[in-house]
């Protein structure tokens, strides 16, 4: 039992030994990494970095910024990683005596204190890369400035002659560039890259503005000193002639053309102030005030030709036309007086006539203006433009009412052809109702006869007024012609009837002693054919007792006693019954 114990108790010694070694060795390597991590960030160069920075002899914002890039350095470097240092020592000096605990503490105290002076040594080290780019970049913008300002002094003195009245202006700007470049310079020297920024981006400023006008000045000069001049020559001098060859324009082109020379010398005033948006503008005035000016004279000069061109034409046109309305207004009042007109025809025949004088009184007016030579020829050009289309629409409108008017004696025509017709259908008719071998005529049928005659009459009569209105007389025309088609019709229908009730009764006779209700539908349509003389009923009363007794036999009278076409009809009529 005790040499049991003792054995545990061993063996709680050796893993309580072994795991204070095993502590006491991590805690060693870890204090050594530390401590090479520390020993790395002092030999990576950043003294040295901040050295070279302080031998700058760097002035004004620049020095502030580097003291305190350089005071935030020596509070790492000479407090915090010595401190480091001194705490891995601790660590060191408590592992032979296994004072662990103190160990594990010191060591947690210098890898805490190791990472805040790591975040600030880091924050050293860019702003340490950020002074060194600011000033590298300084270095590459200088010299990008000083080839620049190179250029300009080079095309300010080779083209002085294509900036005209500006180049004076632009020597002072050049100058202010210079003296503004100097400045850069010193600042930089003193090693003020605070102040040399702001200097910068003046000198940025200032190229940019003289390189814009280095650009827009040459093309704006070329037009006053080259262009303008000698447009506004050309234009003057093409005017002047043409006005001694008798042009006329609607402006007085000479003066637009001193406003225009005037427009010139603001111009340039604006060049010479560098006011180089006015003067754009302005330059943009004149350049459309030319190309109008221009437009103008080729404008008159070529209405000239068109209206001299089309002169006897137009004249021509104009007499035709009042030929034509003269005949018109004639043919108007020897209609009128047989016809009633109803479509407006006099009113609108005048209201051309009105026309046509409006326009011969302006042709008249051009005549003498061209004659006068005061004619301003593209107004002379719009008013023939104008005048034709309207002499066109004259002529047609001339040749629908004559069409009309002369459309009214063809209806006539038509309407005393047709009235003949009608007389001589109802004289047929009158003949045919006596020669007709029939028991008689119904009332009806006479009555209808006379309403027929009666439209005919009133038809005549409206024809043999002094003054005849066309349009009643077709109306009476087109009722005249529906009444006497149905009557027509009617007619056939009945003379068809006869025949067949005529042929129904006698067929019906062998079948009257075998079958009463033949017997007796006989009797009835007797008293219809001989009495009453209503044909077409005698049929339906014999056809319907027939059909019972012997199917079929309807439509076999039809075909044997009718013409094909009238058995057609009549079995279609009586199907429809």
């Amino acid at each position: 039992m005790t040499i049991t114990i003792i054995i545990a108790v061993l063996l709680i010694l050796v893993a309580v030994y072994a795991g204070m070694f095993y502590v006491r060795k991590s805690t060693l390597n870890l204090a050594q990494s530390l401590e090479d991590q520390v020993q790395e960030l002092l030999g990576d160069g950043l003294g040295a970095q901040v050295e070279e920075l302080r031998e700058l002899n760097l002035t004004g914002e620049s020095l502030e910024n580097y003291e305190r890039i350089a005071q935030r350095y020596r509070e790492v470097v000479n407090g915090k990683f010595p401190d480091i240092q001194m705490l891995i020592e601790e660590v060191r000096a408590s592992l032979p005596k296994y004072h662990l605990i103190a160990a594990r503490q010191n060591l947690k105290a210098a890898q805490d204190s190791f990472l805040e002076a790591k975040e600030v040594y880091q924050g050293v080290l860019d702003s340490v890369n950020a002074m060194q780019g600011k000033m590298e970049q300084h270095r590459q913008k200088k010299a990008n400035l000083k080839q620049r300002y190179k250029d300009i002094r080079k095309i300010l003195l080779t083209k002085n002659f294509s900036f005209g009245p500006a180049m004076p202006k632009l020597e002072e700007l050049f100058a202010e560039i210079n003296k503004e470049f100097t400045n850069y310079g010193d600042l930089m020297e003193q090693g003020d890259y605070g102040q040399a920024d702001q200097s910068l981006q003046e000198l940025e400023n200032q190229t940019a503005s003289i390189d814009k006008l280095l650009e827009v000045i040459p093309p704006l000069y070329r037009n006053l000193h080259n262009v303008f001049p000698e447009q506004l020559k050309e234009i003057k001098a093409g005017y002047l002639q043409l006005k001694k060859d008798g042009y006329n324009f609607l402006s007085e082109i000479d003066q637009e053309v001193g406003k225009l020379e005037t427009k010139v010398q603001e111009e340039k005033q604006f060049l010479t102030d560098l006011q180089v948006t006015e003067a754009q503008d302005t330059d943009k005035t004149i350049r459309e005030s030319i190309e109008d000016l221009y437009k103008q004279i080729e404008t008159e000069y070529a209405a000239r030709h068109k209206v001299e061109k089309r002169k006897s034409k137009w004249g021509e046109f104009i007499r035709h036309a009042e030929k034509q309305e003269k005949q018109l207004l004639l043919d108007l009042d020897r209609i009128g007086q047989h016809y009633e007109l109803t479509h407006d025809e006099v009113e609108r025949a005048r209201d051309l006539d009105t026309k046509l004088h409006i326009i011969r009184k302006n042709y008249t007016q051009a005549l003498t203006e061209i004659e006068m030579e005061t004619a301003v020829y593209s107004r002379l050009e719009n008013q023939q433009n104008d005048d034709f289309d309207a002499l066109k629409q004259i002529e047609e409108e001339q040749g629908k009412i004559h069409a009309d008017i002369s459309a009214l004696v063809v209806d006539e025509k038509k309407a005393w052809d047709g009235l003949a017709g009608f007389q001589g259908e109802i004289h047929e008719i009158k003949r045919q109702t006596m020669s007709k071998h029939l028991p008689g005529y119904p009332q009806s049928y006479y009555e209808k006869l006379d309403y027929i005659e009666n439209l005919v009459n009133a038809l005549m009569e409206e024809m043999n007024h002094v003054k005849i209105d066309m349009s009643v007389i077709t109306t009476q025309m087109l009722e005249t012609e529906n009444e006497m088609r149905t009557f027509q019709k009617e007619r056939r229908e009945m003379y068809q009837a006869a025949v067949m009730a005529e042929n129904l009764i006698q067929y019906g006779n062998r079948y009257r002693d075998r079958y009463p209700h033949v017997k007796e539908a006989s009797q009835r349509a007797t008293e219809l054919f001989t009495r009453d003389f209503e044909y077409v009923q005698a049929v339906d009363v014999m056809a319907e007792a027939l059909e019972k007794v012997e199917p079929g036999l309807f439509e076999r009278i039809a075909t044997k006693y009718l013409s094909k076409e009238e058995a057609t009809e009549l079995m279609k009529r009586d199907k429809a019954k």
